[in-house]
């Protein structure tokens, strides 16, 4: 397995709100040391963008029919109305979206 990136979000946690948007509160994270995914460990949201600003990479993976990780998308921000989002395209809605992530 090639390296995907410096961390891998495998899982994700929405906050309990009433509010339409889709906020990630937490995700389970793996690190990618080339070969492995190894390490999990749940990470609040803004540590993501903290590590993201940081220029530390992140990955989606998604578990296929065999029980292993595929790579999914890269990892990236997007400022929306002045808020920060963890996304994997750029699309200007209020809410974070990491595809279809396992949820927690």
């Amino acid at each position: 397995m090639k390296k995907w990136a410096d961390k891998v979000i495998v899982a994700v946690h929405y906050e309990d709100t009433n509010d339409s948007r889709r906020v990630i509160e937490k995700v389970k994270v793996e690190d990618d040391d080339g070969d492995n995914l190894k390490n999990k460990v749940v990470m609040l949201r803004k540590s993501v963008v903290a590590d993201i600003e940081n220029n530390i990479s992140y990955v989606t993976a998604y578990k296929n029919d065999d029980d292993k990780y595929e790579e999914g998308k890269k990892v990236i921000i997007d400022i929306v109305d002045g808020v920060k989002y963890i996304k994997t395209e750029k699309n200007n809605k209020t809410e974070d979206n990491l595809d279809k992530l396992e949820e927690f």
